[in-house]
């Protein structure tokens, strides 16, 4: 991340984890976070809808193919998965 003086400040991952799995439960922390302004919960209910589309839980359809019950269900389902501590 820049830092206010231009270098960049190194994120570490947990070992054994992706950037892709790190994003995710990045995304998780902001929906279950209750101080996290709505506009930003939905904006990241929408990117771990969007950009991990191929999630367990919900079969082989994807989110396009969804009705919005199903839509509503899954969004349940994501925003009740705790981040790995």
């Amino acid at each position: 991340m820049p830092q206010s003086d231009g270098t960049s400040e190194k994120v570490s991952m947990a070992p054994g984890t992706s950037l892709r799995d790190e994003l995710r439960e990045a995304l998780r922390a902001v929906l279950l976070d209750s101080s996290t302004p709505a506009a930003a919960k939905v904006s990241a209910a929408r990117t771990l809808m969007e950009f991990f589309d191929d999630e367990p839980g919900r079969g082989s359809r994807r989110l396009s193919e969804m009705t919005m019950d199903e839509l509503d269900q899954e969004i349940a389902r994501l925003s009740q998965v705790r981040p790995r501590a």
